[in-house]
């Protein structure tokens, strides 16, 4: 049996009666010790080329090989994270999870046999292991996505809207991705869980006994090693997986290592294992571009009003409820009618107008997807476009509202 078979299969066991949990990495042996130090032979830069191109083929090998048969059903993992279940705002809420590396769906069927109120996308990097997925009975695309995807290049948010998962598990396969690209991965989840949304870790810890089994010729890398079948295995300390965890945003809850003695009777063996379970939180104060664009303090806001005050007590007229604009008249003045407050009139314009005093507006509504828009735009050098819900209008030079009847834009200091 391959290095990958043995582990799966004792990782998925449900009972380990001899199981501790700890902040502290295992103590090795002086032999252990000793054999690590004089394991310094890497892959070459060429192989180690060739893996990373073909890793997606050696995973699909591997599922070929394999098909459903290999994996245990991972009935654990509702055990071991609670947030499976209570991670839900309010009773009857329908949970969204992702599952990143859902290989052939060995942890997605437990969870929607065990919970009908639950939908799950299901990614992996091996076309084959997807399609395994979306033949099983209990596949329904009305609970369940399954798509693939390299989290490395591919665009999560082509299938996942920015914000809507609540849980994400990631779950022996972070150690599968170079080093290099973790990184990459761990800001594509990110961007798809909500502020307060959680991500489930469990993957192979730092001097486990497959980290030790590894031959010479097998390292490509600090703790980094290839297997015979081409797909390769990363075993994390704690300091590692935080300070990956920490650069991508997120909050750490909960990291520490699992030690096990596996013990097998029958050959008289008594198998070390190390894994490292964690929980990290997407901020709950984290917004979006968009929301962090759009939102202000009150500090700010009474600054801005206290300058727009000062800039306009010596360079305008004040526009009082009894007296007429002097600047000009048309049918569209009563629209800048003011409450009790000084004003300027609003004014648009392209690119060659500086920001400043009267050159921005208080729309009525936010245009909802600036990609949505983008398609419909055409560059033209010098001009800008304005948009709400229902109005636009495209300038390159400086225009007075009060001359565009149709639209009906005004300053935020006056009634809509």
């Amino acid at each position: 049996m391959s290095v990958t078979g043995e582990l799966d299969l004792l990782e998925s066991s449900p009972d380990f009666p001899h199981q501790s949990t700890g902040l502290s990495e295992r103590t090795l042996t002086p032999e252990e010790l000793e054999k690590l130090r004089n394991d310094r032979v890497l892959v070459s830069d060429f192989k180690q080329q060739k893996l990373e191109l073909e890793a997606q083929k050696n995973w699909d090998l591997f599922y070929k090989r394999n098909t459903t048969n290999f994996f245990k059903d991972r009935h654990w993992t509702t055990r071991e994270f609670d947030e499976l279940k209570n991670c839900r705002e309010s009773q009857g809420q329908k949970l969204v999870l992702l599952e990143a590396g859902c290989g052939v769906g060995n942890c997605i069927f437990p969870l929607l046999e065990e919970d009908l109120n639950i939908f799950i996308y299901a990614c992996d990097f091996s076309p084959r292991a997807v399609e395994f997925v979306k033949q099983n009975a209990l596949y329904c695309t009305k609970r369940c996505l399954a798509f693939q995807c390299d989290l490395t290049k591919d665009d999560l948010q082509a299938t996942i809207q920015v914000e809507t998962v609540d849980v994400a598990t990631l779950i022996f396969v972070l150690s599968a991705i170079h080093p290099d690209k973790m990184q990459k991965a761990l800001e594509q989840m990110y961007k798809v869980l909500r502020p307060g949304g959680i991500v489930l870790f469990r993957d192979y810890g730092l001097y486990d006994h497959a980290m030790l089994r590894f031959k010479s010729g097998n390292k490509l890398g600090e703790n980094f090693y290839v297997r015979q079948d081409g797909t390769r295995s990363f075993f994390f300390s704690r300091e590692y997986l935080a300070g990956l965890f920490q650069q991508a945003g997120f909050e750490t809850l909960v990291n520490e290592y699992v030690l096990r003695e596996t013990v097998n009777k029958k050959e008289g063996l008594c198998v070390p294992r190390v894994f490292l379970q964690s929980k990290f939180r997407k901020p709950v104060s984290s917004l979006s571009p968009v929301k962090q664009g759009c939102k202000r303090s009150q500090h700010d806001k009474d600054d801005i009003d206290a300058m727009l005050q000062e800039i306009l007590d010596d360079d305008f007229q004040p526009i009082s409820t009894h007296e007429p604009i002097a600047a000009k008249t048309t049918t569209s003045d009563s629209y800048f009618e003011t409450m009790s407050k000084k004003c300027c009139p609003v004014f648009l314009g392209g690119s060659g107008v500086p920001h400043g005093i009267g050159t921005s507006v208080s729309q009525r509504n936010n245009m909802p997807d600036y990609h949505k828009l983008k398609v419909k735009l055409r560059r033209k050098k010098g001009g800008r476009a304005y948009a709400c819900q229902c109005s636009w209008h495209s300038t390159l030079s400086l225009t007075d509202l009060r001359e565009q009847q149709q639209l009906k834009w005004g300053c935020g200091k006056h009634k809509v």
